[in-house]
């Protein structure tokens, strides 16, 4: 597996497990540095961008802050479940 993919994955299953609450790229990354992964925020935000373009994940504005927040979609969900988590 990739490093693209390895964060792709754990970007899912974070989203996953916090639905329907839109994380951050920078949460996402925080996160993934406790389960022992180096993502960076940055690698992080273009794959939420990749999962976005493939239909898996969304995106919303946080009105607040204007941060970009990423939240799965349903077809992700069902990706996530056919994967057996």
């Amino acid at each position: 597996m990739t490093r693209n993919q390895e964060i792709r994955k754990e970007v899912l299953l974070q989203l996953y497990g916090m639905r329907p609450v839109p994380l951050s790229p920078y949460a996402i990354a925080r996160r993934a540095r406790r389960a022992q992964f180096d993502f960076t925020e940055r690698e992080i935000k273009a794959e939420c961008e990749f999962l976005k373009g493939q239909g898996l994940a969304g995106s919303v504005e946080d009105p607040a802050s204007g941060e970009t927040k990423y939240v799965i979609s349903s077809r992700g969900v069902l990706d996530q479940e056919k994967a057996g988590i």
